[in-house]
């Protein structure tokens, strides 16, 4: 199936037509809230050139794209040729109208290249964990890790060896909760492979794919579930979850 995809080309003019709206309603509802809200006061149609998610569904906080070290990280990447999101929780943590604790990318690029295209643009390079594809990169005195693309070859309940892949979707699909498996273009488009919107607008934490064996692959994610229910869930906790 093809991936859920919201956005297109209206981040600036809602941005700008929004503004004081936008910082108002987060203080008590968060994005998916501030959507509902926003469409009982003006009326979307095409002249504003939006894509919209049905209403209720949660969109995304294109402030997170407004940080200019977000777009020197984007520039001095797009020479590779690589697909480079921001990935994972920035992703959530805008939607639920938090901000982000940290930003990290995902890329196609190899390392080598992430690090070669950081050195051209003059970004300090730190391989933190290059062995599986990991590379810090410091821009203005803020860390931003850029990871490649990866598939597991084998894990131990803990640790994984992987190898370095190309497809979004099968990296979003080893990853533990749906709502962490979001990702973000330089553009604004969102993607979502594993149904994190309708799990991230119902505040459900939901283990991606079969519960007992993400649990396997690495045993903190007994830990994470519990913790992120608290910090991000609402409501009973997913049955599958729990099962394991």
């Amino acid at each position: 199936p093809h991936p859920r995809t919201v956005g297109g080309p209206y981040d600036a003019r809602v941005r700008v037509a929004f503004d004081e709206q936008v910082f108002a309603i987060q203080q008590f509802g968060g994005i998916s809230r501030l959507f509902s809200e926003l469409a009982k006061q003006y009326a979307f149609d095409d002249s504003l050139g939006v894509e919209l998610a049905p209403l209720g569904a949660p969109v995304v906080n294109h402030y997170l794209l407004d940080d200019p070290r977000l777009a020197t990280l984007f520039a001095a990447l797009a020479p590779t040729g690589a697909e480079t999101r921001v990935i994972g929780g920035a992703v959530r943590d805008a939607l639920y109208g938090l901000p982000p604790h940290e930003i990290d990318l995902a890329t196609t690029a190899l390392p080598d290249a992430v690090m070669r295209a950081a050195a051209t643009a003059g970004i300090k390079a730190v391989p933190t964990g290059i062995a599986h594809g990991t590379v810090t990169l410091v821009v203005a005195g803020a860390p931003y890790e850029v990871t490649t693309l990866r598939e597991d070859v084998e894990t131990d309940g803990r640790f994984a060896k992987v190898r370095f892949g190309g497809d979004f979707e099968q990296d979003a699909r080893r990853r533990d909760f749906t709502v962490n498996a979001l990702s973000l273009t330089p553009d604004g488009k969102l993607h979502d492979y594993v149904g994190g919107l309708d799990d991230l607008a119902a505040r459900r934490i939901r283990f991606i794919g079969d519960a007992a064996t993400r649990i396997r692959e690495d045993y903190l994610r007994v830990l994470r579930f519990f913790r992120f229910n608290a910090s991000h869930g609402e409501g009973a906790f997913d049955r599958d979850g729990l099962h394991e």
